[in-house]
């Protein structure tokens, strides 16, 4: 990796909002799900591996495509925890002297509150995983009392959203090589689509 493309991945890193889906990456981590192994084993030549490859790879953008605002709202929410993790080192530091630092924290997680609420209920919405709403909340709370909020610093949204979108991808790639009746989901279709509904109220408009 040359000095340029980690700058460019520690700027992603510092400001989340910059991110878009890696697919490469997206596809070496579906590609690490045992089924995905097993399956990609049983090919029996280049070609068959390579075809396999490229219907996991349509799996992945497709699932990228259908939750595209979840992972645009979930860039957000990391940012938004970044620009404030300023405000929990002071916090902090007054907590130490014997300040109101627990006070200065409870006023941030306050102020993020609705933003947090507001994702958490959309990521539900979208993905019905419980589990995974249930641990947002569990972290939202342990970042509460860990130094310099921490937690805040992993980008865990994003990360979230990245898991979701590969798990799901790797689902719909097993069940339709087993099966060999699962569709794979036209994304470029459905951008068309929608690009040429546009045309048409552009064209009314005119």
């Amino acid at each position: 990796m040359s000095l340029l493309d980690k700058l460019k991945d520690a700027g992603k890193w510092a400001v989340p909002v910059f991110n878009t889906p890696n697919l490469e990456q997206q596809l070496a981590a579906a590609k690490a799900y045992e089924p995905v192994k097993a399956l990609l084993a049983r090919a029996d030549s280049k070609e068959a591996y390579d075809s396999l490859e490229a219907r996991l790879r349509q799996h992945i953008e497709g699932i990228n495509y259908d939750t595209r605002n979840l992972y645009r709202f979930a860039k957000i929410v990391d940012t938004y925890d970044k620009l404030l993790v300023p405000v929990d080192v002071v916090a902090d530091y007054m907590k130490i002297m014997g300040g109101i630092g627990y006070g200065l924290s409870a006023g941030k997680e306050l102020a993020e509150a609705p933003v947090k609420l507001a994702y958490n209920a959309y990521y539900l919405g979208k993905t019905k995983d419980l589990r995974g709403f249930l641990y947002n909340l569990v972290y939202e709370g342990l970042s509460f009392f860990l130094p310099g909020s921490l937690l805040d610093l992993t980008n865990h949204y994003l990360k979230q959203a990245e898991k979701y979108t590969v798990k799901n991808a790797v689902q719909r790639f097993v069940d339709e090589v087993k099966t060999g009746a699962a569709p794979i989901h036209d994304f470029a279709a459905a951008k068309a689509n929608q690009t040429s509904g546009l045309e048409k109220t552009v064209a009314k408009a005119a």
